[in-house]
This record gives structure tokens, C-alpha cells and sequence, in this order.
């Protein structure tokens, strides 16, 4: 540690500056020969003033370009982390929490195709348990029907969410993903006996950049992909398009996706409904209520349908 030459300074350097016109030792504010009133100024005024100027000026831009190589790093290890590091502070209670395992590949459609795979299953097996304890529809060569119509179904609507969150991203220019939650995908197994789809994905935003509108407006997006298929699933069976045994698959489907829409919209954690909130709070309420209302309507049709 040095003392500052400068008369009543008091800083101490561990590496001070050295100045080229009277080689004496200076704290960063007196670094500069006018700064600390060089004796030798007028004496070298044109080569070596110049000189001891630019060393300085070059020390200044290396720690600049130090400061934005670091940043850049950063950004790059954010971007690239496959863990959960990218995570607003208010949503690491799940990583905090060893129930909560949260992984996703480097390209998002291997994240959306395990969701909405994992639960389709788990609905058709579902259609599978209730057909068995209720004998809703005999076993025959039309069977494979309403599964069929379960599977493909989910692959439109709950995988179709996913897809439309993602491209509204990429036009927004929003990088985001799809992550896995391990545990719920194995909780799903649930879902075969109980009319509830447990969440096998969270949305989630690795840009720190995004505002909050485009941020509610994509998590917003899927929320009304589903209830606009619940509106067309009730349609559907009013008007009879399809035969009996993919009506049979398709009734199941306004109820499980109620109770995930209701689940996904309650504003915690990584559910869509906390990006929603952060947006706009009347207009979360708006679509809670829209859910409740087309759940209603469904229930009523279920009703005359099964009568």
C-alpha cells in the first residue's frame, strides 16, 4: 500500500499511478499531471504530458472492455443453462425446493412433445379407468374410437397452447421454453384416476428484456387456445357432428381442462396466471370467470346429453 503524493490526500493504492512527469505516486482522483498540479507540466508540455495521458486513457478502456467481456459471458451462460439459474427471484422457491426438478433440451419441441404426449396418455388412460367403472360404451370393434379421438384431441389443444406460446415468442422475439417438471410427470399418473391433470411444463421466460405486456400476452395466448376448444367440444356434442363413439372421447375433455386452466391460471410460481397478473389483474379475473362460465354451460349439456 502506497500513499498518494498528493498534499493532504489520504487515499492509499495498492498499485497507484505512477506519474511519467515527476515519477511520483498517485490515487486514482490525482492520477492525471494536472490533477495533482505537476511541477513539470510546463516543462513537458507537448510529448511527455501526451504520453502519461494516454497510458491512462488506455488502462480506462481496458477496464471497459474487461467490464463488457464479463456481461457478455454472463448473458451467454444465462442463455445457455439448462437449469433454472434465469429465473425471476420471485419464482426460485421452486428451485429451492427438491420437489421441484425442472429440466429442458436445447430445442423446445423435444420439451413440448414429452408434455403433450405424457398427457395424452395419461387422458386416454383416463377415458380407459372411467369406461371401465362406469361401463360407459361396450367393448367392440368401435373402441378404439373414443381414444383416438382423446389422443389426437390433446395433441391439438393442450399441445397446440404450447406451440402458439411459442411462436407469439419468436414474434415477439422473447426467448422462452417449455420446462419440464420431472415430478409432475410422474404425479400425471394420478391423472388416470382422478378427473386432473397435473402441470408437466412451466413457461418460462429466459429473456430478461421481455416486458410484462409481452409476457401476459403470450401466457394469455394459450389460456385462450384451450377455452376456445372447450367452447368448440360443447358445440360439438349440441349439434352431434361427430359419430357417438368420438363424442364419448370428446365429453371428457371441458372438465380436465377446467380444473388445468383454473389450476394454471392461479397467479404463483411459474403458472401463465402469474404473468397474466403481472399484466393486467382485471383481465385475469375476466378469463377465471370466462373458465368458470364455459365450465357451467358444459356441465348443463353434459347433463342433457347423459339424461
Amino acid at each position: 500500500m502506497k500513499n498518494c503524493s498528493y498534499p493532504d490526500c489520504k487515499e492509499e493504492e495498492v498499485y497507484p499511478f505512477k506519474c511519467k512527469l515527476c515519477n511520483q505516486y498517485y490515487c486514482g482522483k490525482h492520477r492525471l499531471p494536472e490533477q495533482h498540479d505537476c511541477p513539470m507540466v510546463g516543462l513537458f508540455q507537448t510529448d511527455e504530458y501526451k504520453k502519461a495521458k494516454l497510458s491512462t486513457t488506455r488502462i480506462a478502456k481496458k477496464e471497459t472492455e474487461s467490464r463488457k467481456t464479463k456481461r457478455e459471458t454472463f448473458v451467454r451462460k444465462v442463455g445457455t443453462d439448462q437449469k433454472a439459474n434465469y429465473m425471476r427471484p420471485e419464482e426460485r422457491f421452486l428451485i429451492r425446493s427438491s420437489f421441484y426438478t425442472l429440466y429442458s433440451f436445447k430445442t423446445n419441441i423435444y420439451n413440448i412433445l414429452i408434455a403433450t404426449v405424457a398427457v395424452a396418455i395419461f387422458m386416454c388412460l383416463h377415458l380407459m379407468f372411467r369406461a371401465a367403472i362406469d361401463e360407459q360404451f361396450p367393448v367392440n370393434l368401435l373402441f378404439p374410437w373414443p381414444f383416438l379421438t382423446v389422443f389426437f384431441g390433446v395433441l391439438v389443444i393442450f399441445g397446440g397452447h404450447l406451440v402458439l406460446q411459442k411462436i407469439l415468442s419468436n414474434h415477439y422475439g422473447i426467448r422462452s421454453s417449455n420446462v419440464l417438471w420431472l415430478q409432475g410427470l410422474l404425479l400425471g399418473i394420478v391423472s388416470i384416476f382422478i378427473p386432473f391433470i397435473i402441470l408437466p411444463s412451466f413457461l418460462v421466460f429466459r429473456d430478461f428484456t421481455a416486458n410484462v405486456i409481452e409476457r401476459g400476452k403470450i401466457a394469455l395466448s394459450g389460456i385462450l387456445w384451450i377455452l376456445g376448444f372447450q367452447i368448440f367440444t360443447i358445440v360439438t356434442l349440441l349439434t352431434g357432428f361427430f359419430s357417438l363413439e368420438m363424442r364419448q372421447g370428446l365429453i371428457i375433455f371441458p372438465s380436465l381442462m377446467f380444473i388445468y386452466v383454473l389450476f394454471n391460471l392461479i397467479p404463483i410460481g411459474l403458472n401463465n396466471g402469474q404473468y397474466i397478473r403481472t399484466w393486467n389483474k382485471k383481465l385475469l379475473w375476466s378469463t377465471i370467470i370466462a373458465n368458470l362460465v364455459i365450465f357451467g354451460i358444459y356441465a348443463i349439456v353434459s347433463s342433457i346429453l347423459t339424461s
